[in-house]
């Protein structure tokens, strides 16, 4: 895999995670059961949400698989701050409370990389996940 002014692909270059650990493989765990779970709430409400949970939940799962993170403050991380602002105006417009919550979180997160200019979690892969069962 080529290198990426975007992205890190080692521990070693994270800069200084909030959540590490056996705390960021259970969170990861936890975002992609939330996204799974928007994926079919909004399967038959909305279309368009369900497609962008969807699109989240893959990009996830390719962390998981790639082992990377945005570098906080990145341009790919401010792209998907303004994307997720996207989705909360939609959501907002369309009265859908649960994904106007729930993208409130990504929000936040990506604001705290940009803002402080650090990563908000460790690095996880799925190796870590077999390692936590």
């Amino acid at each position: 895999m080529s290198k990426n002014i975007n992205y890190i692909y080692e521990k070693k270059n994270l800069i200084n995670p909030l959540i590490k650990g056996k705390n960021a493989i259970l969170f990861e765990l936890l975002e992609i059961i939330i996204l799974l779970y928007l994926i079919i709430y909004y399967i038959n409400k909305s279309y368009i949400l369900s497609i962008i949970y969807l699109i989240q939940f893959i990009e996830h799962i390719r962390q998981i698989i790639y082992k990377y993170r945005q570098f906080p403050n990145s341009n790919i991380d401010k792209l998907t701050l303004f994307f997720q602002l996207s989705i909360l105006v939609y959501s907002i417009y369309n009265k859908y409370w649960v994904s106007s919550i729930a993208i409130l979180v990504g929000i936040f997160i990506h604001l705290f990389q940009i803002i402080t200019n650090r990563n908000f979690t460790d690095i996880v892969s799925y190796k870590d996940f077999i390692k936590l069962l």
